[in-house]
């Protein structure tokens, strides 16, 4: 019991989710694509940093071929003037400076294969986004159109249209209901309401019978006034 009302409410929640994600996926999408946009800028500084630190790599490395060449120019002139100590002391530089020199071709090297990476990955980002772009403004567009002929087109549920047609037909049948409850009302009236629609009708015979003994009284009446 406790496993299925546990189950139940996942279900609900997961549907609930769902729901919201269905009613508000152009607002979501919007958001995501700013939210894509802010990465993608922040790539790019990124991208243009690992650029800046590959120049100074190579205005380092450029130093140090300059460095260890000036010191081989003086190491063969202190080989030229007998000077062991200074030549020992040279060449140690050199060694130094082309350890220096090694380490930084392969900094150049791993800041080469990372700015690849993203360049990359900016182009793929940006074809992506490029296409959802065009997905939301078709959205968008189909949005509008469905808000625009939403009033009107008796097609959509829920157009105002179609409300008003509903609303008519309902006030055509409760009309048709009140004539018929007139009807029968008619035919549930007392029989003074029946003498009043037989007067209507020219077939009273109440009337029939008053006008005929007006029509005896005066017939016996003489000229003169006298009764017979």
């Amino acid at each position: 019991m406790l496993d299925t009302l546990r189950t139940l409410f996942r279900a609900s929640r997961a549907e609930a989710e769902e729901a919201l994600i269905d009613n508000n996926a152009l607002t979501l999408l919007a958001q995501h694509l700013r939210d894509a946009k802010v990465d993608v800028e922040r790539a790019r500084r990124g991208l243009a940093a690992l650029i800046a630190r590959q120049a100074g790599e190579e205005r380092q490395a450029e130093a140090l071929d300059a460095e260890i060449v000036r010191r081989e120019t003086d190491a063969r002139a202190a080989m030229a003037a007998g000077e062991e100590a200074l030549l020992s002391e040279l060449v140690d530089r050199i060694a130094g400076l082309e350890d220096r020199r090694a380490q930084s071709h392969a900094a150049r090297a791993e800041l080469q294969r990372r700015i690849d990476a993203l360049r990359e990955t900016l182009r793929t980002a940006q074809g992506r986004m490029a296409t959802l772009t065009d997905d939301l403004r078709l959205a968008r567009s189909q949005a509008l159109q469905r808000r625009s002929r939403g009033g009107i087109d008796p097609a959509l549920s829920g157009s105002a249209l179609q409300k008003a047609e509903d609303l008519a037909a309902r006030l055509r049948d409760s009309g048709a209901r009140l004539d018929d409850t007139e009807a029968a009302l008619a035919d549930l009236r007392p029989d003074a309401d029946l003498d009043t629609r037989l007067r209507d009708a020219g077939l009273d015979t109440k009337d029939a019978a008053r006008r005929a003994a007006i029509l005896d009284r005066i017939k016996s009446t003489t000229p003169e006034g006298e009764t017979r």
